[in-house]
């Protein structure tokens, strides 16, 4: 899995492994990722996925 988002992102596996390595974007992936795993509820999965898009589009204004 590593591997992979290590891949989708365009780094090396070491950046998750090193945090001397790492920059600061790797490191907020890293704890956008980590904070995704410990949502388990669907509807707080949602609600996260829905304002990340709002916001990569740039209409986060609009969210409450």
């Amino acid at each position: 899995m590593i591997r992979r988002i290590a891949e989708a992102i365009g780094q090396p596996e070491a950046v998750f492994y090193d945090a001397a390595g790492c920059t600061s974007a790797i490191a907020e992936q890293a704890e956008l990722l980590r904070i995704w795993d410990g949502l388990t509820d669907p509807a707080d999965r949602r609600k996260v996925l829905t304002f990340v898009q709002a916001v990569a589009s740039g209409r986060s204004q609009a969210l409450p």
